[in-house]
């Protein structure tokens, strides 16, 4: 979702006061090594991990910690652990009373923790989609005896709870899910949405502008729509109604169709998942995918001279151009390149793509383009941000009445405190990495909120905290 959203989420707050509360005989024994990333916010985070109750010996295992080891620990008493992010191997052993890990980390990193819990015996909580990697570990984790609970954060996480209690509800009811649509999106709060890309990065730049290019599956009006790679999703938008007070559009998110076996409702006819942004979004980012910087394979002129290299040379090099050309000329190339787009061209040079601003060493395009936006579209200290969930819900009842049961969750960070995104990442996590530290949740395997002694004490919790949604009925 967002990202998750994809859940490359561990950014500095990303786990608030969650875990704090009541002992436990379990917890007064043991803790959670905590695996995390920083990605773009402060060290603070490691503060915010371990106020959530982890209050035992714990490992904070970071990928851009190097040298930061001592503010760690003064921060929560603490272990620091510095991993590099293409590190495949140098993960901490669990010290004495090490019980559960906590991960954080980019979602391309878990199975590579989760391979190392296993042979610890040592329970995993991530808030990451549960990937194709992660299954092939699944019966190894239970033979292990161990916990891997996934997809525990907003979406995947709160997305999952809301729907499950909506779908358990109908199955109680005898009736039958016919419809389920869910948008969800992290976005800068209206008055901080102030750039030509209308959006603000709370979590992965790469993550976001990665994710435009994926495909996606669902069922709409009892019809499989499948959208290639490769960035036709941004063709794919559409306008979103729902909240006439904001400018929004809508894109599928990823493969919906795999959670329908999760879900239990086969007998739907639609079935999508979307990711929310403002209008305007993906009309950019498909110029951004037009001009060639969403690539992830190596680039020479990176690799000559990333360091030194502007802005301007490196599309002159994209665009098969001399760098000697004048501005009318680039601005000519440009535009061939925006066929059917060429309004976008303004957006390119407010977002610097066509100045004299360093790139920056960067593997590839799409590294370049991600380390820029985020230098350039991060919050500032006083800005906050948004998070929107919707979940549309159609049942028919065995009278044959037909219910529409619509929920919204809208959270905003709090200016110089914890994000929208941090808190609503952060607490579902935490809060599940708490129940399975005291044997609430006990499955073993590959583990997913998706039943009720999950989701209804995890959705009551997180109201505690402030995260709270409004439902309405009614009937078609």
């Amino acid at each position: 979702m967002e990202g998750s959203i994809w859940a490359e989420q561990g950014h500095a707050k990303v786990t608030p006061g969650a875990l704090t509360g009541q002992s436990n005989p379990e917890r007064e024994h043991g803790a959670a090594a905590v695996y995390t990333t920083s990605l773009q916010e402060t060290g603070a985070k490691h503060k915010g991990t371990c106020d959530q109750g982890i209050e035992r010996p714990s490992i904070v295992t970071d990928c851009e910690l190097q040298g930061q080891q001592h503010g760690v620990q003064e921060a929560c008493s603490c272990a620091g652990f510095g991993l590099h992010r293409r590190a495949r191997a140098g993960l901490p052993e669990p010290g004495r009373g090490h019980r559960r890990h906590h991960s954080l980390l980019p979602y391309g990193m878990h199975p590579m923790v989760a391979r190392h819990c296993i042979s610890h015996s040592v329970d995993l909580v991530t808030p990451s989609y549960t990937s194709p990697a992660m299954m092939e570990l699944d019966e190894s984790a239970r033979n292990a005896g161990i916990t891997v609970l996934n997809e525990m954060g907003l979406d995947p996480g709160i997305d999952h709870m809301l729907a499950m209690r909506s779908f358990d509800k109908a199955r109680e009811l005898g009736g039958q899910v016919e419809s389920y649509v869910l948008f969800c999106g992290g976005l800068p709060a209206p008055e901080c949405c102030d750039n030509p890309l209308r959006y603000k990065f709370s979590w992965s730049p790469r993550g976001v502008l990665t994710n435009t290019m994926g495909a996606a599956r669902f069922l709409r009006g009892g019809q499989v729509v499948e959208i290639p790679a490769g960035g036709a999703l941004l063709d794919a938008v559409e306008p979103i109604d729902f909240m006439p007070g904001l400018s929004l559009e809508g894109l599928p998110n990823r493969d919906s169709l795999s959670y329908i076996k999760d879900y239990g409702v086969h007998g739907t006819t639609t079935f999508f998942r979307g990711t929310l942004r403002y209008k305007g979004f993906c009309k950019v980012a498909k110029a951004l995918v037009q001009m060639g910087l969403m690539n992830s394979e190596p680039h020479p002129a990176l690799q000559l001279g990333g360091a030194t290299l502007t802005w301007r040379e490196l599309v002159c090099s994209v665009l098969g151009v001399d760098a000697s050309v004048g501005k009318e000329e680039l601005q000519k190339a440009v535009l061939h390149r925006l066929k059917g787009n060429e309004d976008s061209l303004p957006a390119l040079q407010q977002l610097g793509l066509l100045g004299e601003e360093p790139v920056g060493e960067a593997p590839s395009l799409v590294d370049a383009l991600a380390g820029h936006l985020e230098r350039n579209l991060s919050f500032g200290p006083d800005e906050r941000d948004l998070v929107i969930l919707r979940n549309e819900v159609v049942v028919r009842l065995p009278t044959g009445v037909r219910e529409k049961t619509v929920v919204n969750l809208v959270s905003y960070g709090d200016r110089g405190g914890y994000s929208a995104m941090a808190k609503t990442v952060g607490y579902p996590c935490a809060i599940a990495a708490k129940m399975v530290l005291s044997g609430e949740i006990c499955e073993k395997g590959m583990v997913m909120p998706l039943h009720s002694h999950i989701y209804q004490p995890l959705l009551e919790k997180i109201r505690v905290e402030g995260i709270t949604y409004t439902e309405k009925t009614t009937v078609q």
